[in-house]
This record gives C-alpha cells, sequence and structure tokens, in this order.
C-alpha cells in the first residue's frame, strides 16, 4: 500500500503514531475516515490504520528471492522508520524531564518544611496574670443622688 497519512490521531492514545496505507491490492476497511474523522481520501474499502512497527516494505513476488538489502529495505523506509523513532525518544526524553522536574519541585518543597519546629521562648518568664481573668464590673454604679438640695 501507499502512505497516505503518518501522525497522531484521535482514537489512539496520548505519543502514539498511526500510518495510513492506501491498499493496492487487497481489501482495507475504510475510506480513510476512522470514527467520523477524515485522516486521508480514497475509495470505500481501500483505506487501512496500522501502527508503524506493522509496516513491512513490500519485497517483491514470493517466488523471488530475498537479497539482504532487500530485507535492509530502501533509503525512504528507513528514513521513515528512523524518524519516527526518534520522534518517539524526543517524546520519552520530554516527558521523563517534565516528570523529574516535578518530583524535584515536589522534593524542593518537601524538603524546605521537613525540619520545621515551632519557636521556643526560653527568655519567657511565666508571671501570675490572675487579676486579668478576675471578674470586672462593666459599668460603674450610679452615685446616688443627694436629695437635700
Amino acid at each position: 500500500g501507499l502512505c497516505r497519512f503518518r501522525g497522531r490521531t484521535a482514537f489512539g492514545k496520548d505519543g502514539e503514531d498511526w500510518v495510513g496505507l492506501l491498499v493496492e491490492s487487497g481489501e482495507g476497511v475504510h475510506n480513510g475516515t476512522v470514527k467520523g474523522k477524515k485522516y486521508f481520501m480514497c475509495a470505500d474499502k481501500k483505506g487501512i490504520m496500522v501502527r508503524p512497527r506493522r509496516i513491512v516494505e513490500d519485497l517483491g513476488p514470493a517466488d523471488q528471492t530475498v537479497s539482504d538489502a532487500m530485507l535492509k529495505g530502501s533509503r525512504e523506509m528507513r528514513a521513515l522508520l528512523l524518524q519516527i523513532a526518534v520522534e518517539k525518544e524526543e517524546n520519552y526524553r520530554k516527558r521523563v524531564a517534565k516528570e523529574q522536574k516535578k518530583a524535584k519541585k515536589k522534593k524542593l518543597w518537601k524538603s524546605i518544611y521537613d525540619d520545621w519546629l515551632p519557636p521556643e521562648f526560653s527568655d519567657y518568664e511565666e508571671e501570675d496574670h490572675a487579676e486579668v481573668f478576675a471578674p470586672k464590673m462593666l459599668h460603674s454604679p450610679r452615685p446616688a443622688k443627694d436629695k437635700t438640695k
């Protein structure tokens, strides 16, 4: 088949690459549309989506002997597979760096407050403050009026 699409899809997992192939001989599964999203155009039942590791370069008729060069694959196929591998490695490294940064940040936050203790007041002298808690009158009694005046 012919490669008509390569990349991420709505139906695949995050970080998962897919290859859309136009099936030249035989029958495919769809017309380039998967779950309502069009990835490429082809005739009905002539399209198929596969993971890159499932792709094998056409080595010719079955009765033909296969040479080492044929097993190695063409430059284009090797370049495509290398590009996919490099992209996956870059994405993996980014994800690991992000996780390490998140873990480092969490560890930094934790280490700042791990050894914290409440302050101690060694120079504080305890005094008796009983009068503070003694009952008090909220208002003073009115002086009696002098009726002699």
